[in-house]
């Protein structure tokens, strides 16, 4: 087996799987097995309030009536929390994420200021911004500009395609 290639499914189990979700099974799971990789099966448990052991059942006898069967051991986000803690933390560390406090409306509104054009990107308006004193909840962003400086460009091959490219700093925090 080719440990390279590495695809994946990975649902929520919020409800049941419809036609599209089969289909995207389907075509990691083939691309695996031509490949000679592995098909793995990771279940996005992390919305307390809307996922439910049931559906993870259906989801794994949906994959076997499609005959798709997954290498490993099932991956539950939830379960993986303290590694997605510690990424941040290095993140931080590195000084390429930062602490947004602006609402959904906020960004919303920013991404489509008459200036800036429709399908405009966050402006950035926390990078420099001070916590606010009122303890208001938060997100992380990562500053796409130090990222890609960090790292460099993002570049990947898919199928039988050329070097598919990105330029990460395009795309906003």
């Amino acid at each position: 087996m080719t440990q390279n290639f590495i695809t994946r499914f990975a649902p929520s189990p919020t409800g049941f799987l419809h036609l599209g979700h089969a289909w995207s099974a389907m075509l990691a799971h083939d691309a695996a097995r031509r490949a000679g990789g592995c098909f793995l099966l990771r279940i996005e448990d992390i919305d307390e309030v809307r996922c439910r052991a049931d559906y993870v059942d259906a989801i794994y006898r949906d994959l076997e009536w499609l005959g798709l069967r997954w290498d490993g051991p099932v991956v539950f986000q939830s379960a993986r929390a303290p590694l997605y803690q510690d990424a941040l933390t290095r993140l931080v560390e590195m000084g390429l994420a930062y602490r947004c406090w602006c609402t959904r409306a906020e960004v919303a509104a920013s991404a489509v200021a008459p200036h800036e054009g429709e399908g405009s990107l966050y402006p950035g308006t926390c990078k420099a911004r001070r916590e606010p004193s009122d303890g208001r909840p938060f997100c992380w962003r990562l500053d796409s500009n130090a990222a890609c400086t960090a790292v460099g460009p993002l570049a990947w091959h898919e199928g039988e395609a050329e070097s598919i490219r990105v330029d990460m700093a395009s795309q906003g925090d």
